[in-house]
């Protein structure tokens, strides 16, 4: 057991550092601070203690490490928006629209797509 006060600094920190690890049913997020337990925080809606920015800040890199492992996962790749999101076609020319900036992408971006954190 831990006090909410440690809690909250382990949080921190992971979201910081950008600590987390992917556990399936789970989702990404962070394992105990205790050495040698392989536990993990299963409701990754604790990391709302740190406030609703942090927690803004911890979704979209969830989202965004969660899309980058995916065969079907991009990035928009307009320095203006960084959306990330799964590729759907919307018809059969292999277009899709960037759900946040709407722009217009065909399956050739794909390649060139690459995570906020690397450009």
């Amino acid at each position: 057991m831990v006090c909410r006060q440690c809690f909250v600094e382990c949080l921190a920190v992971a979201l910081k550092e950008t600590q987390f690890v992917f556990r399936p049913p789970f989702g990404y997020t962070i394992t105990c601070p205790h050495p040698g337990c392989d536990r993990c925080v299963t409701d990754v809606h604790h990391f709302h203690v740190l406030g609703d920015e942090s927690y803004q800040k911890y979704q979209k890199i969830a989202t965004e490490k969660l899309v980058a492992m995916d065969d079907q996962g991009v990035f928009c790749p307009y320095p203006d928006c960084n959306a990330s999101f799964f590729w759907e076609v919307e018809d059969d020319d292999g277009k899709t629209s960037c759900p946040e900036c709407c722009v217009n992408l065909q399956a050739v971006f794909v390649v060139q797509m690459i995570p906020l954190q690397q450009r």
